[in-house]
């Protein structure tokens, strides 16, 4: 073996240009290599495929149609779900064993994407990995730093039923552990959305100070309630969240003013304004609360109004920026 693989420093820097099959088989070639390789393989996934890895007696791969490719031609069966081997009830410690102790503390970040002819576990399989961990946050991945949160919206075109798809999402715990600094997270509207945004907003409270690099949540004016635990109103925003990019479908005037509070906010898109919120009594009490310096760190902002009236307040920001193509404004 050449003496430079015998440096960790070159022998890393050697996979990080190489994709995961040739980085695989890079580190098969010797033992020297095999733990950067597998740093590499494991460090950025956007995919479920990585649950293969546990063992095949115990899981199993059943193919059934997603609802894009089942509408457009039925019968399409191209989503593999992952699912408990015929017999078993659950996985024990030692099924996980390989996986929790060899891989596991390698994922950094976890964007998992839905796209046609993708690995899903089934929402029995993610109970059955909640009771092996004991639901444990982030036992799946003790190391994660960044992390998509599917919300049910999503999973809506892998599973046919809301409650199913709102199962799932909620088991998403599983990966976030203690050392997530970045979570990106999503609402629409439908069936199973208010227990997500509880337990996004659960999971942010149990992480302190967290970045949260993307939030988007659409809303209609009669849900906006649902915001209150993550901004307040009449009052400043929820301390040890550290919002940088929000993006919201509808938002109060009241929770604008909550929202003005968060210091790292840097990049701000509300598609609309609540202009019934303008008539609220507690208004006059919100605006009182607004601080003196609001949006301290904005760069961007991308706002909906009915007139320029509405959002005069936000001007007293020194980051204040408009944006073309901002909505009605």
């Amino acid at each position: 073996m050449h003496p430079c693989l015998q440096v960790q420093e070159v022998v890393r820097n050697v996979c990080s240009y190489l994709d995961k099959k040739s980085c695989l088989a890079f580190g098969l070639t010797c033992q020297a290599v095999i733990d950067p390789a597998l740093d590499e393989i494991w460090e950025n996934l956007n995919s479920w495929d990585f649950l293969l890895s546990l063992p095949e007696d115990v899981r199993k791969i059943s193919r059934k149609s997603c609802k894009n490719c089942g509408e457009r031609v039925p019968g399409t069966e191209c989503t593999r779900y992952l699912e408990l081997s015929d017999g078993k009830n659950g996985f024990t410690n030692t099924d996980l064993q390989q996986y929790l102790a060899h891989y596991a503390p390698r994922i950094r970040v976890l964007k998992p994407e839905v796209r046609c002819g993708m690995v899903m576990p089934s929402t029995s399989s993610f109970q059955a990995l909640a009771l092996a961990t004991e639901n444990e946050p982030g036992a799946l991945s003790p190391s994660l730093r960044e992390f998509k949160w599917m919300p049910p919206s999503m999973l809506k075109k892998c599973f046919p039923e809301w409650e199913t798809a709102a199962r799932s999402s909620a088991l998403m715990t599983l990966f976030l552990g203690s050392r997530v600094s970045t979570l990106h997270a999503e609402l629409s509207n439908g069936y199973g959305d208010a227990l997500y945004l509880a337990s996004v907003y659960a999971a942010m409270k149990r992480l302190g100070p967290l970045q949260l690099a993307g939030l988007s949540l659409e809303l209609n004016p009669s849900e906006a309630a649902l915001l209150d635990g993550f901004f307040g109103v009449g009052g400043s925003a929820s301390t040890g969240i550290h919002l940088r990019v929000l993006r919201l479908g509808c938002l109060s005037i009241r929770h604008l003013f909550s929202v003005a509070s968060l210091p790292q906010v840097e990049d701000l898109s509300v598609e609309e304004l609540d202009s019934g919120s303008f008539q609220d009594t507690a208004f006059a009490a919100a605006r009182a609360s607004l601080p003196p310096t609001p949006f301290p760190n904005l760069r961007r902002l991308m706002l909906g109004a009915a007139n320029f009236e509405q959002v005069a307040v936000i001007t007293r920001s020194p980051r204040f920026m408009l944006l073309p193509g901002a909505g009605a404004l």
